[in-house]
């Protein structure tokens, strides 16, 4: 199969272009300011990107759920030590207990599939990265 692109840049302003990215990326980088790679990479004029962004994306989101899924787990923390507090005080704070031995139980729900949700995901990108087949039901 024969493939024709049209060259709308010059090649060499469009190298210029990418150098000059990557200087700032690492600018970024060197002052310790955010700049993500997928924003590195979807600016960079650069054959086989659309490749590349989907893994970058993703790896990008694991972080955010890992950040999420710890204070969630804190809140949880808090919560439980809460309720062992009411179990040592009179009974007048048995509603209360019962309220927040509900929802720890409903945060768990929750972080169980958020856990499950990570732990699909981070095995797909492995797959992925091996050359796998995909897991049954998927593609």
């Amino acid at each position: 199969m024969v493939q024709v692109q049209i060259q709308r840049r010059n090649p060499l302003r469009q190298q210029a272009q990418n150098e000059l990215l990557l200087q700032a990326y690492q600018m970024a980088a060197q002052a310790g300011a955010y700049f993500p790679l997928t924003t590195l990479f979807e600016l960079l004029q650069t054959d086989g990107k659309e490749k590349i962004l989907p893994a970058l994306r993703q790896a990008e989101e694991i972080p955010r759920l890992l950040a999420k899924a710890h204070a969630e787990n804190e809140d949880l923390r808090g919560m439980c030590q809460r309720a062992s507090q009411l179990m040592k005080e009179d009974s007048a704070g048995q509603d209360e207990l019962m309220e927040l031995v509900a929802k720890l139980l409903r945060e768990k729900e929750q972080l169980t599939r958020e856990n499950q949700t990570l732990q699909a995901t981070e095995e797909d990108r492995r797959r992925e990265e091996n050359g796998d087949e995909p897991r049954k039901g998927e593609k």
